[in-house]
C-alpha cells in the first residue's frame, strides 16, 4: 500500500498564543451550570450516565491530585501511560526537555490538533480524564469533537470521504512502543461509531485519504467546540468517541491526565 505522510503544517516555529477566531466557544455558563460537583450525591452515577449517553461529562470541585486519582479509581482501572508516574497521572505542562520529541507536542505551548489518546495501541483506553490544576493566562482552550457529529458533517459534504474513513488499512499511527494500521472510523459491537485519529509526524495515510486530508481536517475544525477549563474543573470523555485538543497558550498551564478502563460504562447509540 502506498502510504503518504499527510500532516498539518509544522507550527513548531510559529507558537501562536491567540485563540483561533474560527473556533466557536460553547457557552461557558451552560457547561458550568451543568457540571457535576465532585462529592455531591451520586456524583459517580451522574458521570457514568453522562458518559453512557453523551460520551462526555464536566466535573468541578477537584481540590487535589488525590481527589482526582480517587475519582478515577471509582470509575474503573487506571491505565498507565508511557509518560505517567506510578499512580498513572501525567502532568501536561510546558516541558522543554521533552516537547521537541515526536509525539510530545502536548508538553509544549503549541496548539494541539484534536486527536485520540494512545491511538497507536491495539485498543486505546476508553476513558480520558483531564483536570485543570492551573489555567493559562492566555489561550489554552480545550477543544472537543464528537465523532457522531463529525461523521454526519462529512457524509453531508463528501460521501466518498465518509466511506473512505471506514476502509481498512487507510491509516498508520506509530510510536516507539506500538503501531496501529487500520481505519479512522469503526463501528463498535454496540452499534456506535468509534474514531481513532492523530495529525502529527506519527500519522501516515494512504494516497486516496491523503488527497482528501485537507477536507477531513477542515471538517474536524468546523465540528470542534472549545471550553477553557478553570482550576479544579475536570472533563471525562469517551476516548473512542470524542477527539480532544487545545489552542496554543502563553504563561503556565498545568493539566493532570489519567486514562481509565471503566467497570460500568454502557454505550448508547
Amino acid at each position: 500500500m502506498q502510504v503518504l505522510n499527510a500532516q498539518i503544517r509544522d507550527r513548531g516555529k510559529v507558537n501562536r498564543i491567540e485563540v483561533s477566531k474560527n473556533l466557536p466557544l460553547s457557552p461557558a455558563e451552560q457547561i458550568r451550570l451543568g457540571a457535576i460537583r465532585l462529592g455531591a450525591d451520586k456524583a459517580i452515577e451522574k458521570v457514568i450516565e453522562s458518559i453512557s449517553s453523551r460520551g462526555i461529562a464536566f466535573v468541578n470541585g477537584v481540590e487535589s491530585r488525590t481527589d482526582f486519582v480517587n475519582f478515577a479509581r471509582a470509575l474503573g482501572r487506571i491505565v498507565q501511560h508511557p509518560d505517567s508516574e506510578r499512580a498513572g497521572v501525567t502532568l501536561i505542562t510546558n516541558n522543554h526537555e521533552v516537547s521537541n520529541r515526536d509525539g510530545h507536542q502536548g508538553f509544549s505551548t503549541q496548539e494541539l490538533f484534536p486527536h485520540t489518546d494512545r491511538s497507536t495501541t491495539a485498543k486505546p483506553p476508553l476513558l480520558l480524564l483531564m483536570t485543570c490544576s492551573k489555567a493559562a493566562p492566555i489561550g489554552g482552550v480545550s477543544t472537543f469533537v464528537d465523532s457522531a457529529a463529525l461523521l454526519a458533517h462529512i457524509k453531508a459534504g463528501d460521501p466518498e470521504l465518509a466511506e473512505l474513513l471506514f476502509a481498512p488499512n487507510t491509516a498508520i499511527f506509530h510510536d516507539r512502543l506500538s503501531t496501529y494500521e487500520g481505519a479512522i472510523f469503526e463501528e463498535s459491537a454496540e452499534g456506535s461509531v468509534n474514531i481513532r485519529f492523530r495529525n502529527d509526524r506519527r500519522g501516515y495515510f494512504c494516497a486516496p485519504l491523503a488527497a482528501k486530508f485537507s477536507t477531513l481536517t477542515r471538517a474536524i475544525q468546523q465540528c470542534a467546540f472549545g471550553y477553557k477549563l478553570r482550576s479544579g474543573e475536570m472533563v471525562v470523555l469517551n476516548n473512542h468517541r470524542w477527539l480532544h485538543g487545545r489552542t496554543a497558550f502563553g504563561g503556565e498551564r498545568m493539566i493532570w491526565r489519567l486514562l481509565v478502563e471503566p467497570s460500568r460504562i454502557h454505550h448508547r447509540r
